[in-house]
C-alpha cells in the first residue's frame, strides 16, 4: 500500500562510551556507538531523488554539540559532532541523510507538562527496558527532525522512484478521532541497530487504550493531543508510523510514559494532525511538503485502489526487510470489524475509599447500585464484611466510600456498602446517595453465554492513573487463557464458570474492572493479578476475574424493584471451600498431588522458580504510602490484589 516506514541508523564518535547512557539499547566498537529509531517517510510531488524522513530528536541528541542542544529549533547538520553520520533504510534502499531542520509540535509538550512535573518520581519518558537510561524531557519528546535522504551510488532509478509514487499517496487522517478500542497498527524497528533483515519494519498491532484530553466536560469536542496505546511497543520503534483499520496514517510512536512505582509503561502516540500543523507552520513555502491529507481522501482513495489493482504488494523473501507497502495491505484484512469494548466504558466507575486507594466499578443499575470487590472498600484493620447498614461487635465500620461517574462530568458521589461479601467472592455492592435521575448512569450488560480459551477481550478499569489526573477508565486487550468450573456456584446449572483468566495488560488500579467480549458484555469482574515469589515483580498479563455466570445472582436481583437488599444478596454470599480453592489457587482435596511431588515443587520453588502462591490473605490491601495524587501503590504479596 504505502511506504511510510524506515529505519534510521546513527553513528558517532564515542570514545569513552557516554552516548549510549540515554538509549535502551545500542551498538559500540571501535570507539564509535551506534544508535537507531524508526522514521515517517513522505515524499512529495517535486522530490526527484530525496526523500524525507521525519524522526524523534532524541534519536540523534546524542552526536549533537552540547552548545547546539540549547537552541534546537535551529539544528542543522553542521551542528552534529565531527565524523557522525545517519543512514536510512527505506524500501530496500540504504540512504545517506542530513539534518534539514528541527521543529516543535507545542501541544504534546503542553499534554506532557501535565503528567511529568519538574522533579517528579513517578513518572518519566524513557523504555522500562532501559535500565537506568536517563528519560528524556517533555520538551525533547515534543521536537521531531527533518532529515533529506539521498540513495547510495548506484541504485535503481526505476524501483526508487516507484516506492516515491508509493509513499506519496499515503493518505494523513489528520482529522481522524481515535477513540478508545479503535484498532491500531504500528510498524517500527526495534532494536534495529542489532540486525535491520531482522527487525526493520516489524509489525505489532493493538487499540487505543485511552487519550489525553481525557474528554471531560468542557474540553473540545474531538480533542485528541495525546493517544495512549494497549500495544507491545519495543525501544526503537519510537518515530514510526501508526495506521488505522483502514491503513490511514494516524500517529507516529513516542517514548513511553513509564510509571516508576509500578515498573509499567504506557505506549504513547502523537496524533498525525498535530505533527502536521506543526510541519507546516515551519515549511509552508516548501513545495515538497505535500502529505495526502483527509480533503483529498476520497480521490487517493480512488488512487490506491487503481494502482493496487495493477501493482500487486510483493510478498517479501525471507533476507530484506518487510516493505510498508505488503505489510499494510496485510493490515486490512487482518483487523477485520472493530469489536464493541467501548460500550461498556460509560459503565465503569472510579471508586475511592480512605486507606485503599483508588480502584473500579460496575455499573448494576441505574437507581445507582455499583458493585467492585470487597478487598477495595474493606476497613484496613479488620477481615470482616457484611452488611454495613447492620454492623454488630464482630464488624467494623467501613471507610467514607467516593464514586466517580463520568456520565455525570467526572463528579464525585459518597457510596454507601450495601453489602461486602464474607467468603469465596471478592464482591462489594456500593449505592450511590445521589438522585439516581442526576447521574444517568448506563448499567452494564452481563454476557449471558459462556465465554471460551482463547476469546478475545478488553480489561478496562482506572489502573495506573490516580484519580487527580481525570482520565477516563483505560482500555486492554487480550483473550481468555483460562475458564475455571465449580459446582458450587448457584445458577441452576450441574457446572458453572467460576473464574476466567486473561492475557489483557493488568495493573493496580483494576480491581472491580470490567473483563468485556467483543460486543460490549461483562464476562467477569476483575480481582487480582500475579507476582513472581522469586522477583516480586507483578505479571500485569496474567490476572484472575469473578465469571459472569457466577455474577449472575446480582444481576438477577439489580433486574427487580429494590432487589439488592442487604438480606437477598446475602443469601448469594456462601461459604464453600471448594469454590474458596479456586480463588486461593488451591487444589481441591481430590486433586492434590503426591506428597513426593511437592516437596519437589517446593525445592524448585526455593530457587527462585516462576511458580505462583497463594493469593494475598484478607489483609493485605494495596496500600497508599504517599498522597493519593502521586498515585504510588505498595502491592504486597505474590498474588496481588489490584
Amino acid at each position: 500500500m504505502h511506504a511510510a516506514a524506515a529505519f534510521v541508523k546513527v553513528v558517532g564518535p564515542d570514545p569513552r562510551l557516554r552516548k549510549a547512557a540515554s538509549r535502551a539499547f545500542h551498538a559500540y566498537e571501535r570507539g564509535s556507538t551506534t544508535i537507531s529509531s524508526s522514521g515517517l517517510v513522505v515524499c512529495g510531488h517535486q522530490d526527484v531523488d530525496l526523500v524525507r524522513v521525519l524522526i524523534p530528536v532524541c534519536t540523534i541528541l546524542p552526536f549533537v554539540r552540547q552548545d547546539a542542544r540549547s537552541e534546537l529549533l535551529k539544528l542543522t547538520q553542521a551542528d552534529l559532532l565531527e565524523l557522525s553520520r545517519i543512514n536510512v533504510l527505506w524500501e530496500g534502499f540504504w540512504c545517506q541523510a542530513e539534518v534539514v531542520q528541527c521543529f516543535e509540535v507545542p501541544r504534546i509538550q503542553a499534554a506532557l507538562s501535565t503528567w511529568i512535573l519538574p522533579g517528579d518520581a513517578c513518572w518519566s519518558l524513557a523504555w522500562a527496558l532501559g535500565k537506568g537510561a536517563q528519560s528524556v524531557t517533555s520538551e525533547i519528546q515534543a521536537h521531531v527532525v527533518e532529515l533529506s535522504c539521498k540513495p547510495s551510488t548506484g541504485y535503481n532509478i526505476a524501483a526508487f522512484n516507484a516506492a516515491q509514487a508509493s509513499a506519496r499517496q499515503v493518505h494523513w487522517a489528520v482529522k481522524a478521532k481515535m477513540d478508545q478500542g479503535a484498532p491500531i497498527t504500528a510498524v517500527g524497528s526495534p532494536f534495529g541497530v542489532i540486525s535491520p533483515p531482522h527487525f526493520a519494519n516489524s509489525v505489532m498491532h493493538g487499540v487505543i487504550s485511552n487519550h489525553w484530553p481525557s474528554g471531560r466536560e468542557g474540553d473540545k469536542s474531538g480533542s485528541r493531543d495525546l493517544l495512549m496505546a494497549d500495544m507491545r511497543c519495543l525501544p526503537g520503534m519510537e518515530g514510526g508510523p501508526v495506521f488505522n483499520q483502514q491503513g490511514q496514517l494516524v500517529a507516529i510512536t513516542l517514548l513511553p510514559l513509564m510509571s516508576n512505582t509500578f515498573n509499567a509503561e504506557v505506549p504513547l502516540l502523537m496524533p498525525i494532525g498535530l505533527l502536521a500543523d506543526a510541519w507546516a507552520k515551519c515549511c509552508s513555502s516548501r513545495p515538497y511538503v505535500a502529505p495526502v491529507t483527509d480533503a483529498s481522501a476520497a480521490k487517493m482513495a480512488q488512487l490506491s485502489t487503481d494502482a493496487n489493482k495493477h501493482q500487486p504488494a510483493l510478498v517479501p523473501s525471507h533476507d530484506t526487510p518487510v516493505s510498508s507497502s505488503y505489510l499494510t495491505e496485510r493490515v486490512r484484512t487482518s483487523q477485520g470489524h472493530s469489536p464493541k469494548w467501548a460500550a461498556a466504558l460509560p459503565s465503569i466507575v472510579l471508586v475511592s475509599a480512605p486507606g485503599s486507594g483508588w480502584a473500579s466499578g460496575i455499573v448494576l443499575s441505574r437507581d445507582g447500585y455499583i458493585l467492585t470487590n470487597a478487598h477495595v472498600v474493606k476497613p484496613s484493620s479488620a477481615h470482616s464484611s457484611g452488611v454495613h447498614s447492620q454492623p454488630d461487635q464482630n464488624h467494623f465500620p467501613f471507610p467514607l466510600i467516593k464514586v466517580r461517574v463520568s456520565s455525570s462530568g467526572n463528579s464525585w458521589h459518597v457510596a454507601e456498602v450495601v453489602y461486602s461479601f464474607r467468603h469465596a467472592l471478592d464482591l462489594a455492592v456500593l449505592r450511590v446517595k445521589a438522585a439516581p435521575a442526576k447521574l444517568e448512569l448506563q448499567p452494564a450488560v452481563l454476557q449471558s453465554g459462556a465465554v471460551t480459551p482463547g476469546q478475545a477481550v478488553a480489561v478496562i478499569g482506572h489502573a495506573l492513573f490516580s484519580p487527580n489526573r481525570q482520565m477516563q477508565p483505560s482500555l486492554t486487550v487480550g483473550n481468555i487463557t483460562k475458564v475455571v468450573y465449580s459446582h458450587a456456584v448457584k445458577t441452576g446449572r450441574q457446572r458453572s464458570a467460576a473464574m476466567v483468566m486473561t492475557s489483557a495488560t493488568v495493573h493496580a488500579g483494576a480491581s472491580g474492572g470490567a473483563v468485556v467480549t467483543a460486543d460490549g458484555c461483562i464476562a467477569g469482574i476483575t480481582t487480582s493479578n500475579a507476582r513472581h515469589s522469586g522477583s516480586g515483580s507483578t505479571i500485569p498479563n496474567l490476572n484472575f476475574a469473578v465469571a459472569a455466570e457466577a455474577l449472575q445472582p446480582l444481576w438477577a436481583l439489580a433486574a427487580q424493584p429494590d432487589g439488592l437488599r442487604p438480606e437477598l444478596i446475602q443469601q448469594l454470599d456462601v461459604q464453600d471451600s471448594a469454590l474458596a480453592t479456586i480463588f486461593m489457587l488451591s487444589q481441591p482435596p481430590e486433586q492434590q498431588t503426591p506428597a513426593g511431588q511437592q516437596m519437589l515443587e517446593g525445592s524448585r520453588d526455593t530457587q527462585g522458580s516462576a511458580r505462583l502462591a497463594e493469593l494475598l490473605s484478607k489483609k493485605g490491601l494495596s496500600k497508599i504510602q504517599t498522597p493519593l495524587a502521586t498515585g504510588k501503590l505498595d502491592v504486597p504479596g505474590r498474588l496481588s490484589r489490584l
